[in-house]
């Protein structure tokens, strides 16, 4: 590797670590370094996708084993446990059945990226699931798939426009478990949405028509005590428009928001509106 690639540098070495927990060992960063191609210095650059991989799947601290020769202890760039209390980390790694997990990178090329491969689905949505063979286990595609939808949606929130990019979440409108693996990664089976309407959407109390507006589904206030700002970012909202993809192509797919509508009991209406909520 010329010019680094760490996240396909991780996909080599996470069986390296997934093998010596299992024999119960550590391994030092010189003892890696060979294996990617670099000096022992920087294979912290390569543990960093699995680190942040196991914090957000919430698996045991495996880069906890990668230790210093002479101080036998994880370097600085180790996040994932208190150093303070690593006999537990080591502990848990040992532990844990591995071999249950897949490698989260495995499908990673040369060249493949985070950000590569979700500028793959915003330039070329029909091609998605090429990038799922590459993109093979699910918080990694998550991650990918939310990169996508904030170049998409020039990351802001489409119900509210929020641009605080660590409030925005990848929403997708068939949801991940009923979805096909095309659909896991397509922009088109998405919506960019801030934290407080994606559990909104989710619970269907708030819904995007065919036409592209918000349809709230209280609209005239009679099921809940609204406070000003409950009344602002949901009541206000029904019937604007959202915020669209910059890219048409990228926009969500009426047919897909016709099933999860469906799906979530609104009918259709003759109001401007298209839909309400089906009486629960």
């Amino acid at each position: 590797m010329s010019e680094k690639n760490w996240f396909y540098a991780a996909g080599i070495v996470w069986p390296l670590l997934v093998d010596a927990a299992s024999k119960r060992a550590k391994l030092s960063y010189s003892e890696i370094a060979p294996h990617i191609g670099t000096n022992p210095l920087s294979v912290g650059r390569a543990l960093s996708p699995i680190q942040d991989y196991c914090l957000d799947s919430r698996l045991p601290p495996l880069t906890s084993i990668v230790v210093g020769k002479t101080t036998d202890r994880p370097g600085s760039g180790f996040i994932a446990w208190d150093v303070d209390d690593i006999d537990t980390a080591y502990k848990l790694v040992y532990d844990f059945n591995w071999n249950g997990i897949q490698n989260p990178y495995s499908g990673f090329g040369p060249t493949d990226t985070i950000d590569t491969l979700a500028e793959a689905l915003v330039a070329e949505p029909d091609k998605c699931r090429d990038v799922y063979t590459r993109v093979r286990v699910r918080g990694v595609a998550q991650v990918v798939f939310r990169k996508a939808l904030l170049e998409a949606y020039g990351n802001k929130c489409a119900i509210c426009g929020l641009t605080f990019r660590d409030a925005l979440e990848a929403s997708h409108i068939v949801p991940w478990q009923s979805a096909t693996k095309a659909q896991r990664l397509d922009p088109r089976n998405g919506i960019l949405l801030c934290s407080l309407h994606h559990k909104l959407f989710d619970a269907g109390l708030i819904t995007v028509s065919g036409s592209m507006t918000i349809v709230y589904y209280d609209p005239i206030m009679k099921d809940h005590s609204y406070s000003a700002i409950d009344k602002s970012l949901t009541v206000d909202l029904h019937g604007r428009m959202i915020s669209l993809p910059m890219k048409k192509e990228l926009m969500p797919d009426v047919a897909l928001l016709d099933v999860r509508n469906s799906q979530h009991g609104w009918i259709k209406s003759d109001s401007n509106l298209e839909m309400s909520k089906a009486p629960r």
